[in-house]
């Protein structure tokens, strides 16, 4: 009985920590493959820059005009979307602050 708990116990912890790391890793890797010269992305680091050239394991990255940086693919942690989205209507209410006094 105590051996099937254990094995219960292990099954969930391997759910709760492997399986959403595992689907990070999916997720990052299909980042990789979509990359594009000219797309926006950010590195691990939170560098911001646009790809001028995509090698087999390396991009190069342009980050301020004329300043080319040598990164591993696996330093793009995600591309950056063109246009931020919009706040939406709930973000943008602001409460009335103004108290007049009598």
């Amino acid at each position: 009985m105590a051996a099937i708990i254990v094995l219960i116990v292990l099954a969930v912890m391997w759910a709760l920590l492997a399986v959403p790391r595992q689907r990070e890793a999916r997720r990052h890797n299909a980042v990789l493959s979509s990359l594009a010269v000219g797309d926006e992305v950010m590195t691990g680091g939170g560098l911001f820059g646009t790809i001028t050239e995509i090698g087999d394991d390396h991009v190069r990255l342009e980050i301020a005009p004329g300043t080319i940086v040598k990164f591993t693919k696996r330093a793009v942690a995600t591309r950056v979307d063109a246009e931020p989205p919009s706040p939406s209507a709930a973000d943008t209410t602001v409460g009335s602050t103004d108290r007049s006094e009598d």
